[in-house]
């Protein structure tokens, strides 16, 4: 089994231990102020290019980018109030826009801008490599499959009774979702046959959900004010970070899987937490 650390990358507030199954994880709180604009803070998503760290700000409409250290580079203007974004190669990331039934597809540096069009409101966003996946809700909650010049290749029906489904992550060959009530975690296959279901009291309006590199899949309590980490046979489980930790309705999580990095961001505070993972 492996070894987890977790080591700072900014300013060290925080030493945690906990285990997960065998694997160890160490964790010292690292903290980033984010840029604020205009109107008050509305995180819907996070990302990570390089050593870019990439926010979807949805009232101000914009994508907020810091460095690794912390410190803010630039915004970029957004066509319409943003949800999930998820990176896709060293210079672009996919932004789905909620409501407004599209997917744009933005190169960071040149700001250009190509839209993927759906057929119903678009959420949460994941990226496997190759396939684009996005939580869409028409006519129900479904999960589209499709390439990132916008080819369908598969439309997967999520059952009725998680239509409170926004976030989604993939590992392998399961797509993982939370759904914010009845406070679910849910596996799913390709198929749409469901996996396993992970609810307990740990965790109350489960949000973002994102996996590592061993299918360990990390969820943001939104109300409970936490982050879980949940073994992906569904069944062991351990708080990771909570608000002792500085976490304030916590909303978004992404993995990093190159640089085996976890970030974490607030809704409304402005704050993130940025972690540097090391499996030994």
């Amino acid at each position: 089994m492996s070894t987890v650390k977790i080591n700072p990358i900014l300013s060290v507030a925080l030493l945690v231990f906990i285990a997960v199954n065998a694997n160890k994880i160490q964790i010292q709180q690292s903290v980033i102020k984010l840029q604020p604009s205009n109107e008050d803070f509305d995180i819907k998503g996070c990302s990570i290019i390089g050593e870019k760290l990439l926010f979807t700000d949805k009232r101000n409409k914009r994508i907020i980018i810091h460095n690794g250290a912390g410190n803010h580079i630039e915004d970029i203007s957004l066509s319409s109030e943003p949800f999930d974004i998820v990176a896709l190669d060293d210079d672009s990331v996919a932004v789905s826009f909620g409501r407004n039934k599209y997917i744009e597809k933005i190169n960071i540096n040149t700001k250009a801008v190509t839209k993927i069009h759906l057929d119903g409101n678009c959420w949460g966003l994941s990226y496997d490599g190759k396939y684009l996946y996005a939580v869409i809700e028409g006519h129900g909650i479904y999960v589209v499959v499709v390439t990132l010049a916008g080819e369908l290749i598969k439309r997967i029906p999520v059952s009725s009774e998680f239509d409170q489904t926004e976030y989604i992550t993939t590992h392998g060959t399961n797509v993982y979702f939370s759904v914010f009530i009845p406070k679910n975690l849910v596996s799913m296959n390709l198929n749409g046959n469901i996996q396993w279901q992970f609810q307990k009291n740990i965790f109350n309006q489960p949000r973002g959900v994102t996996s590592d590199i061993h299918g360990n899949i990390f969820v943001t309590g939104f109300s409970s004010h936490n982050v879980v980490v949940v073994e992906n046979n569904g069944r062991d489980c351990s708080e990771l970070l909570n608000k002792g930790s500085g976490l304030h309705y916590p909303t978004l999580i992404y993995f990093d899987k190159t640089k085996h990095r976890l970030l974490v961001s607030n809704l409304n505070d402005g704050f993130s937490y940025l972690y540097n993972i090391v499996y030994n």
